[in-house]
């Protein structure tokens, strides 16, 4: 693995984390409290949570 020579910031380090954090903090909000409209916004924030680290693990670098 080769090591980058830039200087990043927290946010630009932690900023997809805290996206995928949140929207996994939605889903299982709305899965506990409610119906309808809500239980597909869980589906929608947890599968798309699930489905875009499936997808950067499948391109990621050997």
């Amino acid at each position: 693995m080769k090591r980058s020579s830039t200087v990043q910031s927290g946010w630009q380090i932690f900023r997809w984390p805290l996206v995928l954090g949140i929207a996994n903090l939605i889903g299982l909000g709305c899965a506990l409290v409610g119906n309808g409209w809500l239980d597909a916004l869980s589906w929608a924030c947890l599968g798309g949570a699930a489905i875009l680290c499936a997808v950067l693990y499948v391109r990621a670098p050997q």
